[in-house]
């Protein structure tokens, strides 16, 4: 009793959440930050790009927990259709420290 209580939201929660508080509007203006961070990580290579959450954080200077949002919202897919703005968990368990940003990252899709 009296004890801290925590919980995580889903993806479509955090969404859901930061338009009902009047904060979707700013994190929609952040993700130009994010996007020059991934296509800089995948420039000329030959190969997907896996990088630290920490690392993507601070090409970024966003903070890991607005990126973990967006990571797990799917964010950059549904504000970008047309475009190939796949960043994903690398590892897939809870650990949650890598993510997988696709040589083919901001391109158009076909």
């Amino acid at each position: 009793m009296g004890g801290k209580v925590t919980f995580q939201l889903t993806g479509s929660g955090w969404i859901e959440g930061t338009k009902r508080t009047g904060q979707f509007e700013g994190a929609i203006a952040k993700l130009s930050q994010l996007c020059q961070a991934a296509k800089n990580r995948v420039k000329g290579r030959q190969e997907d790009e896996c990088c630290h959450i920490e690392e993507l954080a601070s090409d970024s200077k966003l903070p890991r927990s607005f990126l973990e949002n967006v990571v797990e919202s799917y964010l950059l897919e549904i504000q970008f259709p047309g475009k190939k703005m796949e960043i994903r968990w690398w590892d897939s368990g809870s650990l949650r420290q890598f993510v997988k940003i696709p040589k083919s990252f901001g391109m158009d899709r076909l």
